[in-house]
């Protein structure tokens, strides 16, 4: 789980006398150095951002690592001096951090720190070629990934999370993980403008953050800018999220402490609330990105109104499929904690508006009850219905705009079903059964209500099974045959027919059951088959099951039988006797 960690200033201020007092620059004009030329022995610098500007410090080329694997060689360093002393070793956020090697005065740009020893030597190093970062991009350059040296793992990324708080960033753990990212969490603020602004023109050595959401919330990993040719600048020397179309921000970053650690060593940073351009390749050897232009990301509106105050969040999150959603749901996570202002149970009402560049817009309704932690229940359903738009396989959805309305309260307005019975034990196939149905609502009067259950033309003669349930009730035999997805974000069509298309998704979804609805259902070959769906007035809970017997259509019948249809004409005069 991601953790909030505390700045360690006493680390900047040893950084601070440590250090070198003279300005620190890469070489102008800096020309690559060839892997052919580079030979264990080799000795040179990284540049790096620190608290106070620009820092180097000096390497030795130990050897360079061939990597059958990773379809690259590693260069295997070993740095030192002042400055590493005092930041305890490769720290994460130097990902990225230009190495220059060669005689003295004549170094060249040889690749970028990638690749650190946790809980190991820290001195120690492995640096991504600058040949294989400047092919991001084109064609046939990406690898299939593979093993690194042992005990090597990427320098860990600091993720900076401005706005959200432990909970709230704990949906973004399943995100990170399947893509691979095993960040260092940082909580922090937005750089100061003047900061901002000078560091808006990023150079080699430069902290750089890859903004994943900005606005009145931002997710930033922060690294270190490698190379800046024109507009185009790289950065990270390792992937990041690994997308062949990466659609984040990049961002001004600012370092504040490099705090020690035994694991590794983690930049402390602000990132500026603006982006200054975007990444268009997030590879294996990397970032490439331009600096003329932020991208227009998925901007995402929030409303929680609660009963003494509202919040509201205008964010843009980068469109990932695999990461909006989890962002998403961090997000309404925030913003209901911090409109309850407890953690606990209520109830919700959701809304929401899913805006198309090409094609009407898709809204939606929902509720939700929660007896322990109304926000994590609410945050997970809320980003459910752009999970499964995300993911879909029929095409891209190029949504233009997400907007998300809730109203939260902590009392529970619910109701449950507490009793089911028939009226009309026996009906022919394609009749009606009549069912009465107690409900009851959340400390208030209970209700009756008729239900008539119409039976399908093709169910088959005898015994009947029917089930009694609130929407988001699940039933626990349907899940022993097939049990839901594990990821929570991604069950917003279950129970439904299967979906073939795009325009059978957006029906399935804006049809989709809300948890106020009962729904009556009998047994299917592959799903229940849903027969009746009544609006009862608040969230319901509960289940109960009956049995109707279907008639044999093609039975003899005595000639002083009960005519079909006899007690579905005396049904609505004993609807308020009830069970």
């Amino acid at each position: 789980m991601l953790a909030l960690l505390g700045a360690c200033l006493t680390v900047a201020a040893l950084a601070s006398t440590a250090r070198a007092q003279e300005a620190v620059a890469p070489p102008d004009p800096v020309r690559d150095v060839p892997l052919d030329d580079l030979s264990p022995g080799l000795t040179g610098y990284v540049l790096t951002e620190g608290p106070d500007g620009l820092e180097r410090f000096e390497v030795e080329l130990l050897g360079v690592q061939e990597s059958d694997a990773l379809g690259r060689p590693l260069l295997l360093l070993r740095g030192s001096g002042a400055f590493l002393d005092a930041s305890g070793g490769v720290a994460a956020g130097m990902s990225g951090s230009p190495v220059y090697l060669g005689a003295d005065g004549r170094e060249r740009l040889a690749g970028a720190l990638a690749y650190a020893f946790p809980r190991s030597d820290h001195r120690l190093a492995l640096a991504t070629p600058i040949e294989a970062m400047r092919a991001l991009g084109g064609p046939g350059t990406e690898d299939a990934g593979g093993t690194l040296p042992p005990g090597a793992a990427p320098v860990a990324t600091p993720v900076l999370l401005h706005g959200l708080d432990a909970r709230a960033a704990a949906h973004l753990g399943s995100a990170f993980d399947a893509a691979g990212l095993h960040p260092v969490p940082v909580q922090g603020g937005s750089a100061s403008a003047d900061r901002a602004a000078a560091d808006e023109d990023p150079a080699p050595g430069d902290a750089v953050a890859a903004l994943l959401a900005w606005g009145d919330v931002r997710v930033a990993a922060v690294g270190t800018v490698t190379a800046r040719d024109g507009d185009a600048v790289l950065a990270f020397g390792h992937p990041l999220l690994r997308r062949a179309e990466a659609g984040y921000a990049l961002a001004a970053a600012n370092v504040l402490a490099i705090v020690p650690d035994s694991e590794v060593p983690y930049k402390l940073t602000n990132v500026a609330a603006a982006p200054y351009g975007a990444a268009f390749a997030d590879g294996a050897a990397g970032i490439a990105g331009r600096v003329d232009g932020a991208p227009a990301g998925l901007p995402v509106t929030i409303r929680v109104e609660g009963p003494d105050r509202v919040r509201t969040l205008a964010v843009r999150l980068t469109p990932d499929p695999a990461l909006a959603p989890a962002l998403l749901a961090a997000l309404v996570q925030r913003a209901v904690d911090e409109t309850l202002d407890a953690v606990g149970g209520g109830s919700a009402d959701l809304a929401w508006t899913f805006e198309f560049r090409d094609e009407p817009e898709l809204r939606m309704l929902d509720q939700r009850v929660d007896r322990f932690d109304l926000a994590t229940e609410t945050a997970r359903l809320a980003a459910a219905p752009l999970a499964v738009l995300g993911d879909n396989p029929f095409r891209d959805p190029e949504l233009a705009r997400v907007a998300l309305h809730l109203d939260v309260a902590p009392e529970r307005r619910h109701a449950e079903l507490v009793e089911a019975a028939l009226e009309t034990p026996e009906v022919d196939p394609g009749g009606t059964a009549i069912a009465f149905v107690r409900i009851q609502p959340f400390r208030a009067e209970p209700e009756v209500r008729t239900v008539r259950v119409p039976i399908p033309d093709d169910a088959p003669p005898g015994p009947l099974r029917l089930t009694f349930r609130g929407a988001s009730v699940p039933d626990p035999e349907v899940e022993e045959r097939t049990p839901p997805p594990p990821d929570p974000l991604r069950q917003p069509t279950s129970g439904l027919p299967p979906v073939l298309s795009w325009g059978e998704l957006i029906a399935a979804l804006s049809e989709r059951p809300q948890a106020r609805d009962l729904l009556v259902e009998m047994p299917g070959e592959a799903r229940p088959r849903r027969l009746q769906r009544v609006d009862a007035g608040a969230p319901l809970l509960g289940l109960e099951r009956l049995t109707v017997t279907v008639r044999d259509p093609d039975a003899d019948r005595s000639d002083d039988a009960e005519p079909a249809g006899t007690a579905d004409d005396g049904a609505e005069g004993a609807a308020g006797s009830g069970p």
